[in-house]
């Protein structure tokens, strides 16, 4: 492979110098021209806005399906980025809105060409949007900066009261799903209440048997007690009956019983002087037996009228048990459904009261703006010289890619007019 050193590429450039000096000359002349001739200039005008974000708010823990709904409304707007709003600037309806208050042609100036001529820039780490106007006319360029600006901001406006709107009507249709859903289980509370044999009744009932069994055993208790001292006394009484004589034997003499001395003088047809000497004797019952018979007797008696009564005691007992065991039955199903009832009317109630609290807040919103704040911090002024066509500079690029086609015409015209010339490795 031949080699083609440094002093033959020299060479052959002075050899074409004339091929690129021309190529060079024609680039540069034809770059001024366009430059300074042909191409119109463009003047380019800058508003800046400045978007203040408001901080997201945390939401609350434990919140119902309806808190849910209406913190996404609420916040709908708030997670949205700057970059969003950059783009929302170009948005068609915005750039109608431009359009129609600058009265310009829809053919001349279409929605296209309006965002092609229209540039939103974010600078880094900042808040700030700021809108590039380009137009070939200086007034223009400063106008559509500042109506774009400004239809921005009446946009962003817009947009906030629909979603006030949107809030709005959201939590008033929530409101009276809520208060027909309050009034249908208020009515059917009522209905339940108006039931014969309420919770308050069966309560009353329930605390009457509870005291009345409370009674049953207290007297049962008692009578138990009773029963026991009666049988004890009833022990005793036989005890002492059985040691005791059921009658008693007397001796009488019939001279100390006048009415007896006569009965006996008549009987025996025998003078009292001989009959007043006589014995008689007799048997009769024993007075204190008696006594302890009819009391054992009362004993018993009163021994089965407590055994009885204790029977009787039991069977109330138990039977006010039984009903006292249907009654707790009745009384916690319906208790259960009650306690239904009052856990939705309150679940209700706090929905509604928190929907009032929402729909007052949304009220305050709509008279106060507290959604993005976004302000025209800089209006564009008008531009005094234009930032295209940059003539010094295009002059100077042309130069250079003049130059640089030059030299690769160069070499090529030197190959061309060299069929057996063959590039090797370039060596000094």
């Amino acid at each position: 492979m031949e080699e083609v050193s440094l002093r033959e590429l020299i060479e052959i450039l002075i050899k074409r110098k004339r091929v690129i000096i021309l190529i060079t000359v024609v680039a540069l002349i034809t770059s001024s021209i366009l430059s300074f001739f042909v191409l119109p200039p463009v003047y380019e005008a800058t508003a800046t806005l400045q978007v203040d974000l408001p901080a997201v708010p945390k939401t609350p823990e434990g919140n119902s399906p309806l808190e849910a709904l209406l913190q996404s409304l609420d916040i709908a707007s708030q997670q949205a980025s700057l970059e969003t709003y950059r783009y929302q600037v170009t948005n068609p309806t915005v750039l109608e809105r431009v359009q129609k208050k600058l009265a310009l042609d829809s053919q001349a100036y279409p929605l296209q060409a309006l965002a092609g001529i229209i540039k939103v820039e974010n600078p880094k780490n900042t808040n700030l949007l700021e809108i590039h106007a380009n137009s070939s006319d200086a007034r223009l360029a400063r106008d559509l900066a500042n109506t774009v600006a400004q239809e921005y901001i009446a946009f962003m406006q817009d947009l906030q009261a629909q979603r006030l709107n949107q809030v709005s009507s959201t939590i008033e249709a929530q409101q009276n799903k809520e208060e027909e859903k309050l009034n249908q289980v208020m009515e059917e509370y009522r209905q339940f209440l108006a039931q014969p044999r309420s919770v308050k009744q069966l309560n009353a009932e329930l605390e009457a048997k509870v005291q009345l069994l409370t009674e049953f055993k207290t007297n049962l208790s008692k009578t138990q007690v009773e029963l026991d001292g009666t049988r004890r006394a009833l022990e005793a009484a036989e005890t002492k009956l059985a040691g005791t004589p059921a009658t008693l034997k007397t001796v009488k003499v019939v001279g100390d019983d006048p009415l007896l001395l006569n009965i006996t003088e008549s009987k025996t047809g025998r003078p009292s002087q001989e009959v007043a000497g006589l014995k008689l004797e007799d048997e009769e019952p024993n007075p204190i037996y008696l006594s302890l018979a009819t009391q054992a007797d009362t004993y018993r008696m009163q021994v089965a009228q407590l055994q009885e009564k204790i029977t009787s005691l039991q069977e109330q007992i138990k039977s006010t048990e039984k009903e006292l065991q249907v009654l707790q039955e009745e009384l916690a199903q319906k208790q259960l459904i009650d306690d239904k009832y009052q856990a939705q009317i309150k679940n209700l109630q706090e929905n509604f009261r928190s929907l009032m609290v929402r729909s007052e807040d949304a009220r305050v919103a709509g008279s106060l703006d507290t959604s993005v704040q976004t302000r025209l911090i800089a209006p564009a002024v008008e531009p005094s010289s234009p930032v295209r066509p940059r003539k010094l500079l295009n002059t100077a690029v042309a130069t250079l890619l003049g130059l640089m086609v030059g030299v690769l015409a160069a070499f090529f015209l030197e190959a061309w007019n060299a069929p057996d010339y063959r590039t090797g490795k370039i060596t000094e």
